[in-house]
This record gives C-alpha cells, sequence and structure tokens, in this order.
C-alpha cells in the first residue's frame, strides 16, 4: 500500500503533537515535584505559596493534562474550512404532509370496459369503413382523415357499448341495434361527425368519465325519445335515474 506525501506529512505531524503533549505532561510534573519538595526550601516565599495550595490541586492538573493528550482528536482539511459538508448534518425529508394527496380526493373517472368486446377490432373498423365510405367520396375525405375516423369512432364506440351492457342492456340488444346506435353516434345530422370533434369526444370520457361524455348522453335522449332500444326503456330509466 503506498501513501501520498500529503498522507505521511500528515501522520508525522499528528505523532509529533502527541509527544509534544507528552512532554509538556512530564515537564509540568516535573515542575509540581520541584516547586513542592526542592524550591520550597530556598525560597520561603514560593515555599509558602505552594504550602497554601492544597495536594488534591495537583492531582486533577495530572489527570486533565492525561486526558487531554490520550483523549484528544486531531482532525485534517484538505481545504481552508469545514472538513465535512454542512449539508450531510441536514435529515432529509420524508413525505411533506403539505404536498402528500389523499387518494380519497383524487377523482377516478368512470370508464367501463368488457372483459370480452360484443365485435372483434378488425370487424368493426370494416363495419364503420364500409359506413363511411359514401360519406368520404362526397367529401372528397383524404386517406388519413378516413384512418383517424375509423379508429376514433371505433373507440368510442367501444366505451359506450360497455357502459350500455353494463346499464342493463343484453349484448344481444346492442348487437341487434348497433348500426342504429352507429347513427346516433356518428352521423347525429346525416354526415360523419369530424376527427376533431371525436377527439374532444375522447378527450371527455378520459377526464370525466363514459356516462358524464356528450355521446352517452346523445344516446341516453334517444333512448327516452324511442329511437333505440324502446322495449327497455323502462328499465333503462330506473338504471339511469341519477343522470
Amino acid at each position: 500500500m503506498f501513501y501520498t506525501a500529503k498522507e505521511v506529512y500528515k501522520s508525522t505531524m499528528k505523532q509529533s503533537i502527541h509527544i509534544l503533549s507528552f512532554l509538556l505532561y512530564l515537564a509540568g510534573i516535573f515542575s509540581i515535584t520541584y516547586y513542592q519538595y526542592y524550591s520550597m526550601k530556598k525560597n520561603p516565599m514560593i515555599g509558602w505559596l505552594v504550602n497554601r495550595i492544597p495536594r488534591e490541586f495537583y492531582f486533577y492538573i495530572c489527570i486533565f493534562l492525561f486526558n487531554f493528550i490520550f483523549h484528544r482528536d486531531v482532525a485534517w482539511a484538505d481545504e481552508t474550512g469545514c472538513s465535512y459538508d454542512p449539508a450531510q448534518r441536514i435529515p432529509p425529508q420524508v413525505n411533506r404532509p403539505w404536498i402528500e394527496v389523499e387518494e380519497n380526493n383524487v377523482f377516478v373517472p368512470d370508464i367501463p370496459v368488457l372483459e370480452q368486446p360484443l365485435i372483434l377490432d378488425e370487424v368493426r373498423r370494416v363495419e364503420l369503413y364500409h359506413r363511411l365510405a359514401p360519406h368520404s367520396v362526397m367529401q372528397e375525405h383524404s386517406l388519413q382523415t378516413i384512418v383517424d375516423l375509423v379508429y376514433q369512432q371505433a373507440e368510442v364506440e367501444k366505451k359506450i357499448e360497455a357502459s350500455l351492457v353494463l346499464d342493463g342492456i343484453h349484448p344481444m340488444r346492442v348487437l341487434f341495434e348497433v348500426n342504429r346506435l352507429r347513427g346516433v353516434l356518428f352521423y347525429p345530422r346525416g354526415t360523419p361527425l369530424s376527427p376533431a370533434t371525436l377527439a374532444r369526444y375522447l378527450r371527455e370520457i378520459a377526464q370525466s368519465g363514459t356516462r358524464q361524455s356528450i355521446p352517452y348522453r346523445r344516446v341516453y335522449r334517444a333512448i327516452r325519445n324511442y329511437d333505440l332500444f324502446i322495449d327497455l326503456i323502462f328499465l333503462f330509466n330506473n338504471n339511469n335515474n341519477n343522470q
């Protein structure tokens, strides 16, 4: 193991301080002994002063010097200033109460999802495209617009479809009236809704939940107006009396 010149210098200085302190300790004991037993006989004034000091005082001085020499720590710093980082003395602050968020106060939107969708995604998109194709020719939609419309319509339809099934409408009834449901959702005025409108619907569902969204309320109004699921109107009203 190799030591640098700075480490050797520090070690040498530390040993020198210990040796010097030990010599001072011996010098103190020698001085006390000299004045107590030798100098007092030749100098009456010093003898009178030494005799007035209790012997316990010299004992305590010896104990103090002994502890000072053999129980002292010497710290070395590489640069001027503190030998440690003051930031290390500051305990880390964990779980500050003023920035904690209680889970009970966090709003979680209600977005029902079926474990098994009523229609496969590929089949759903093909059906939506076939209904959209005539309108695309008339309105001269680009290929990118057609793709966006089909995928957005599929996402909205799946979320509305799941809410209707969980609200009590049998899945077979949803499949039986799926074309009329698509007309209410995506063709309220006879023409397809724009990609921007469908994107706004999807954001609204993600933020507020499916049952608080515009497309769901539109379907609910259609049911109340006897345009959808006529024979299930009373069941649907009972399940949604708080909407």
